[in-house]
């Protein structure tokens, strides 16, 4: 009876060690960090509360369709461990926070920025503010209306002070 005692026992053992594996897989699933290094490689580095990751990828469009959003240094971010094992998983931005906050408030519109150059998308309208825009390729405008400075300049326009001859004219009206 006593073999079969310590072989029951020694199997119990055995089912808790793997019961606390399996805890410990399960609650880092998903565990939310701060990044703490950032890397040309699309990677970053993640504390997740005091655990150290190693260099993550972060998550992000690498298809057909590409982009590239690197994180920040500092920025939250959720990493996903599909095995289980902390950082060791894929990087996900994780929102607005005091160091790093929401940068536009309107619903119903899509906004993207860097520094003071933005992107905002409307169901009417697109907005590109920079310093300067520069468009590389053949660039084709169709419209009604074509202004600058609030002046028709589209294939329509009239200007001022016509003479006949080599002149030059005066600006558009």
């Amino acid at each position: 009876m006593a073999g079969f005692t310590g072989a029951l026992l020694d199997r119990l053992e055995n089912i808790e060690t793997v019961i606390r594996q399996l805890l410990r897989a399960k609650n880092n699933l998903l565990r939310e960090g701060k990044v703490t290094a950032v890397f040309d490689d699309g990677t970053v580095e993640v504390d997740m509360q005091g655990l150290a990751s190693d260099r993550l990828p972060q998550l992000t469009r690498a298809g057909n369709l590409t982009e590239w959003a690197p994180l920040s240094e500092g920025e939250r971010v959720l990493v996903l461990n599909p095995t289980g094992e902390a950082g060791r998983g894929l990087v996900l931005p994780g929102g607005y926070t005091d160091n790093f906050g929401q940068p536009h408030d309107k619903l119903g519109e899509w906004f993207k920025g860097v520094s003071g150059t933005s992107m905002k998308m409307t169901d009417e309208e697109l907005t590109l503010s920079a310093t300067t825009i520069r468009l590389v390729g053949n660039v084709k405008i169709e419209g009604d209306v074509l202004t600058h400075n609030s002046k028709n300049v589209g294939d329509d326009h009239k200007h001022k002070d016509v003479l006949a001859g080599p002149a030059n004219t005066g600006e558009p009206v």
